[in-house]
């Protein structure tokens, strides 16, 4: 079955929203096989992959909505299914680490409210940097850095050379550097007119 387009995707997410079971089996079809391929690709275990499938595809289900468009749609399923994939190997190993007992370790006690802020303001200017990029940069970006993904799996996904996706990144990280510099330029700039 052929991809459908974004407006044809918006369309069966609006329908899911109003429990159309046939909207939802048309978007199955649609995605079950390249979530699955994805999966056995990056994790090497087909049964668990099965099992994943379904438990990305039923988040759709309950929560069509939390698609916000930030990213293609693929992307973002591919990420929720990554996520999906992860949770599932954390309960089959026990004896990994507790992870509030990490986030307990990476806390530093005197960190003040004006720090906190700070850090809000250059997570927000960075996403802004982000949001600057061409669509195609934008989504190398997002999979490269927040989903992990190597440059063979972009490339992979997006029908393009892995010397294509290299580049792209290449441009992107030049763009967001100079982006981030100006943000700099313009909070040090702040700070100097405030003292």
């Amino acid at each position: 079955m052929a991809t459908p387009d974004a407006g044809t995707i918006a369309a069966l997410l609006g329908r899911i929203a109003r429990r159309d079971e046939t909207a939802f089996r048309t978007l199955y079809e649609a995605f079950a096989r390249r979530v699955f391929a994805f999966l056995v690709h990056r994790f090497q275990n087909e049964s668990l992959a099965e099992e994943v499938v379904s438990d990305t595809l039923l988040h759709v289900w309950k929560a069509p909505s939390s698609f916000r468009g930030e990213s293609s749609f693929s992307t973002w399923l591919l990420g929720v299914a990554r996520f999906k994939m992860l949770e599932r190997l954390r309960q089959k190993t026990p004896e990994s680490d507790d992870i509030d007992a990490i986030d307990e370790s990476l806390l530093v006690d005197d960190t003040r409210p004006e720090d906190v802020t700070a850090m809000r303001q250059r997570s927000a200017g960075v996403h802004a940097c982000l949001d600057g990029l061409p669509a195609g940069q934008r989504e190398c970006m997002h999979l490269a850095y927040y989903e992990g993904w190597t440059l063979e799996e972009i490339a992979g996904h997006m029908g393009a050379k892995k010397e294509t996706i290299g580049t792209r990144i290449f441009y992107a990280k030049k763009k967001i550097q100079a982006c981030l510099s100006a943000l700099v330029a313009r909070e040090q700039g702040a700070s100097g007119a405030a003292a």
